[in-house]
Protein backbone atom coordinates (compact mmCIF):
# COMPACT_ATOMS: atom_id res chain seq x y z
CA UNK A 1 0.00 0.00 0.00
CA UNK A 2 1.12 3.55 -0.67
CA UNK A 3 -0.24 6.79 0.77
CA UNK A 4 0.66 10.31 -0.23
CA UNK A 5 0.08 13.30 2.03
CA UNK A 6 0.08 16.64 0.23
CA UNK A 7 0.05 20.08 1.83
CA UNK A 8 -1.57 22.51 -0.57
CA UNK A 9 -3.72 25.58 0.01
CA UNK A 10 -5.45 27.82 -2.52
CA UNK A 11 -3.50 26.20 -5.33
CA UNK A 12 -0.09 26.61 -3.69
CA UNK A 13 1.89 23.40 -3.13
CA UNK A 14 4.02 23.47 0.05
CA UNK A 15 5.19 19.90 0.49
CA UNK A 16 4.39 16.21 0.65
CA UNK A 17 5.20 12.90 2.28
CA UNK A 18 4.97 9.42 0.81
CA UNK A 19 4.31 6.37 2.96
CA UNK A 20 4.43 2.70 2.10
CA UNK A 21 3.79 -0.48 4.05
CA UNK A 22 5.55 -3.81 4.16
CA UNK A 23 3.07 -5.39 6.56
CA UNK A 24 -0.17 -4.65 8.42
CA UNK A 25 1.56 -2.98 11.40
CA UNK A 26 4.11 -0.58 9.94
CA UNK A 27 4.16 2.55 7.78
CA UNK A 28 7.48 3.72 6.31
CA UNK A 29 7.80 7.46 5.69
CA UNK A 30 9.73 8.01 2.47
CA UNK A 31 10.70 11.59 1.89
CA UNK A 32 8.79 14.16 3.88
CA UNK A 33 9.66 17.20 1.77
CA UNK A 34 8.77 20.88 2.07
CA UNK A 35 9.75 23.18 -0.78
CA UNK A 36 12.78 25.28 0.12
CA UNK A 37 10.95 28.63 0.02
CA UNK A 38 8.39 27.40 2.58
CA UNK A 39 10.75 25.81 5.10
CA UNK A 40 10.84 27.12 8.65
CA UNK A 41 7.10 27.89 8.63
CA UNK A 42 5.85 24.66 10.30
CA UNK A 43 4.61 23.03 7.08
CA UNK A 44 6.72 19.92 7.74
CA UNK A 45 5.26 19.75 11.25
CA UNK A 46 1.74 20.02 9.83
CA UNK A 47 2.30 17.11 7.43
CA UNK A 48 3.98 14.98 10.10
CA UNK A 49 1.25 15.70 12.67
CA UNK A 50 -1.38 14.48 10.21
CA UNK A 51 0.58 11.30 9.57
CA UNK A 52 1.04 10.71 13.30
CA UNK A 53 -2.66 11.28 13.99
CA UNK A 54 -3.65 8.76 11.29
CA UNK A 55 -1.03 6.22 12.44
CA UNK A 56 -2.13 6.49 16.08
CA UNK A 57 -5.78 6.10 15.12
CA UNK A 58 -4.99 2.99 13.05
CA UNK A 59 -2.44 1.58 15.52
CA UNK A 60 0.50 1.74 13.07
CA UNK A 61 4.21 1.90 13.85
CA UNK A 62 6.01 4.64 11.92
CA UNK A 63 9.55 4.13 10.62
CA UNK A 64 11.90 6.38 8.68
CA UNK A 65 15.51 7.07 7.88
CA UNK A 66 16.50 10.63 8.82
CA UNK A 67 18.95 11.22 5.97
CA UNK A 68 19.38 14.72 4.56
CA UNK A 69 18.22 15.25 0.99
CA UNK A 70 19.15 17.88 -1.54
CA UNK A 71 22.31 19.10 -3.21
CA UNK A 72 23.61 20.47 -0.95
CA UNK A 73 21.38 19.23 1.89
CA UNK A 74 19.57 22.03 3.69
CA UNK A 75 19.40 20.19 7.01
CA UNK A 76 21.96 18.00 8.75
CA UNK A 77 21.17 14.48 9.96
CA UNK A 78 21.36 15.85 13.53
CA UNK A 79 18.73 18.52 12.75
CA UNK A 80 16.46 15.94 11.15
CA UNK A 81 16.78 13.55 14.11
CA UNK A 82 15.99 16.42 16.47
CA UNK A 83 12.88 17.30 14.45
CA UNK A 84 11.60 13.72 14.53
CA UNK A 85 12.46 13.25 18.23
CA UNK A 86 10.25 16.24 19.07
CA UNK A 87 7.42 14.21 17.50
CA UNK A 88 8.02 11.03 19.49
CA UNK A 89 10.45 9.15 17.23
CA UNK A 90 13.39 7.30 18.74
CA UNK A 91 16.68 6.33 17.12
CA UNK A 92 17.38 2.63 16.92
CA UNK A 93 20.52 1.22 18.52
CA UNK A 94 23.34 0.83 16.05
CA UNK A 95 22.08 3.31 13.45
CA UNK A 96 21.06 6.74 14.74
CA UNK A 97 19.31 7.84 11.55
CA UNK A 98 16.91 4.86 11.55
CA UNK A 99 13.97 6.03 13.67
CA UNK A 100 10.74 4.49 14.93
CA UNK A 101 7.58 5.81 16.58
CA UNK A 102 5.09 3.52 18.24
CA UNK A 103 1.37 4.38 18.20
CA UNK A 104 -0.07 6.24 21.15
CA UNK A 105 -3.62 5.62 22.33
CA UNK A 106 -5.65 8.82 22.52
Amino acid sequence: MRRTYVLKQLGTFYGRAILHTDDDRTWHIDGLVVLREYRGRKYGTAILNRIICDADREGKILKLVADPLGHPPTLTAYQLRSFYRRHGFQSNAGYLNYMTRRPVSR
